[in-house]
């Protein structure tokens, strides 16, 4: 893994895009993540954003969706988002955590797209959250807002095995120079 020298970008810093409405996305990644799904699951969107995922998901069968982020301007935009099923919304840094989540379910698939590149400490996320089955994406390339970024696939499988999750499945997405690694991982512990 590399490290880019600029800072964690705070919840302000992305109220101030999502209230430009600006998408800074790669929609395939949000195809591939969906197809790994299975109707009726329950799913756990760290790092959710305004919704890009959600909207994806919206013709799938799901049973429950939970979106969690620090921004409450990102979780406005989802509320505003007509589902037909059940989605609720938790306002939590991430990197401010102490102690589990409570309400969390480790029978839920968990979905961390464009995340752990954004986190001083990404290990909150294995140790504060029941997980058991994650769905990622990780760049590799440098961006302003990074604080990491994964140079190969090699990088994001230590990645997920210093946590204790081996990844099952995986693909790699290319957009002109930019690269995005995308899979499943289970937890070995579980």
């Amino acid at each position: 893994m590399s490290f880019t020298l600029d800072l964690y970008k705070s919840a302000e810093y992305y109220n101030t895009i999502y209230v430009l409405k600006k998408e800074i996305v790669e929609p395939r990644i949000f195809t591939y993540i969906k197809n790994l799904l299975r109707p009726y699951d329950d799913v756990v969107d760290i790092g959710a954003g305004p919704g890009n995922m959600l909207k994806a998901l919206l013709s799938f069968p799901l049973k429950y969706y939970t979106a969690i982020d620090f921004s409450p301007i990102a979780l406005q935009r989802i509320e505003k988002i007509c589902t037909p099923f059940h989605v609720e919304t938790r306002c939590i840094d991430i990197e401010t955590l102490t102690k589990p989540v409570p309400h969390m379910s480790s029978h839920s698939i968990y979905i961390c797209t464009n995340i752990f590149e954004h986190l001083l400490h990404p290990e909150h996320i294995f140790q504060y959250f029941p997980i058991k089955t994650v769905l990622f994406s990780c760049p590799d390339f440098p961006a302003k807002a990074h604080v990491r970024y994964f140079e190969t696939m090699d990088t994001v499988t230590a990645f997920f095995k210093k946590y204790g999750f081996t990844i099952t499945t995986h693909d790699t997405i290319r957009r002109k120079t930019q690269i995005w690694y995308v899979g499943r991982a289970e937890c070995s512990t579980f």
